[in-house]
């Protein structure tokens, strides 16, 4: 990638490599980690939160080594988006995104329609909320509302279990290349906000998984059956 860019075939190079390394990034084990401390287990949640940084720290030294060994400049990897995609785009790579994720945990036929409606709901509420107030409270809205999501399709006869449908949902919500495209402006010195703005994000979709586990308890309601008179 950076090697097209240098030739002049590529502008902004930074989100192509985040695209192709976007399964190796540790977002959900920072959010797992921040969500475990949050409930009370410290030891598990601080070695995820020390092994996720380190992870991120590695990526980007891997990057920047890149950058440097072929002669480019660090204001490479200022995180230019250079076209906004179109709708059905966007529809395209969250297809293949939740494709993946039902091939990857190997769903039974019968919940994809539900994992795939569970899915939508929490990724049209992250990104209607997080075009007006940001993505730190995009990402807590999209994890609510996929805890909810969940609790309401579990609650059908026949539904799916709560765990099934919200992990999915969950894994699509988590802002894994957000953090890496953030902490690459390290390197062109816009450090400090952007990388305050993926710890915002990460915690924000951290919060999402607390609240999701109490709305999940929440008891499924009986149906009250009319009793005929004699």
């Amino acid at each position: 990638m950076l090697s097209l860019t240098r030739a002049g075939l590529l502008d902004g190079p930074l989100r192509t490599i985040v695209a192709t390394l976007a399964i190796l990034l540790p977002g959900g084990l920072l959010v797992t980690g921040l969500s475990e401390v949050a409930a009370g287990a410290a030891s598990a949640g601080t070695a995820r939160l020390v092994s996720g940084p380190v992870q991120l720290a590695l990526f980007l030294a891997g990057v920047a080594a890149a950058t440097s060994a072929i002669g480019m400049p660090a204001s490479a990897l200022a995180n230019i988006q250079v076209a906004k995609p179109s709708w059905w785009v966007i529809g395209i790579g969250l297809a293949i995104a939740v494709a993946g994720v039902v091939v990857n945990v190997s769903t039974p036929p019968a919940a994809i329609p539900w994992i795939v409606a569970v899915i939508a709901v929490s990724v049209t509420v992250q990104v209607a909320v997080g075009q007006v107030h940001g993505a730190a409270i995009g990402g807590l809205a999209g994890a609510v509302s996929a805890a909810v999501a969940a609790t309401v399709v579990h609650w059908l006869p026949g539904g799916p279990l709560w765990q099934v449908l919200y992990l999915p949902a969950f894994w699509i919500v988590v802002p894994g290349s957000f953090g890496l495209l953030n902490t690459a402006q390290i390197e062109v010195g816009n450090g400090a906000q952007s990388v305050l703005a993926a710890v915002s994000a990460v915690f924000g979709v951290s919060i999402g998984p607390l609240i999701g586990s109490v709305i999940s308890r929440i008891p499924r309601p009986a149906l009250a059956v009319p009793q005929l008179r004699a």
